[in-house]
């Protein structure tokens, strides 16, 4: 089945993917060895997932605009097992596209047609931004020093504070499409975006320029991870 969602753990040690049946899987970065199938962990696609830095969990959503299931879940994700959901948060008005632990793995961004900030031990979000109807965020990630950052359709990078009270835009130059998913290096210094143009893009934060020249996929870059 087609992968809808990837993402790396924290060490580099694993990679997680959702596919569009709702099953995760799990392998061992190094050999390549499958290590965990986790069959109908959400009853639609897995749009989205996102391993917390610290390794302990995985968070997971996706939904539909008809059933209207758009929940999100964690899981325990400790000594390189995965469990049955821990708990389920709140759901979403449509599908969730987007999700990215904090730096310290206590809070957790989920983006669909609004932008939630939620504590993991809670199910209600603690910050949500509604006014998006002209902003077209596609894609959403926490920075190392825990600034939430977005990108969208616009192909500009949107930089919103903790409460998500300001912007600030920066002109993506270079992309053909619409940015589908992006991420932060652990160390901060960079940033990739995977564009419907078919292209990946590695751009300096500091800087805000392009570090390496895109190489083309065969279809839209729904996920990127780094290592």
């Amino acid at each position: 089945s087609a992968i809808t969602s990837v993402a790396f753990s924290r060490d580099g040690s694993r990679i997680v993917a959702g596919d569009a049946t709702g099953t995760i899987k799990t392998w061992d970065a190094i050999s390549g060895r499958e290590t965990l199938t986790l069959h109908a962990a959400h009853e639609h696609s897995v749009k989205a997932l996102a391993v917390s830095p610290d390794g302990t969990r995985i968070a997971y959503g996706g939904g539909d605009l008809f059933t209207r299931n758009n929940f999100m879940h964690m899981c325990d994700f400790t000594l390189g097992k995965a469990s049955s959901p821990v708990s389920t948060l709140a759901e979403h008005y449509s599908p969730i596209t987007s999700l990215a632990f904090s730096p310290d793995s206590k809070q957790l961004l989920s983006k669909t047609n609004d932008i939630r900030i939620w504590d993991i031990w809670d199910t209600t979000p603690v910050v949500q931004e509604n006014n998006l109807k002209n902003s077209f965020i596609s894609s959403l990630a926490f920075s190392p020093d825990g600034i939430p950052i977005l990108s969208n359709s616009e192909d500009r990078l949107c930089i919103w504070d903790a409460h998500l009270a300001t912007q600030h835009h920066v002109p993506l130059v270079g992309h053909g499409g619409e940015i589908m998913s992006q991420t932060f290096s652990h160390d901060g210094t960079r940033f990739l975006f995977g564009s419907d143009d078919k292209t990946i893009w590695v751009w300096n934060f500091v800087q805000v320029n392009v570090m390496s020249p895109p190489p083309a996929h065969t279809a839209s870059v729904t996920s990127v991870a780094f290592s």
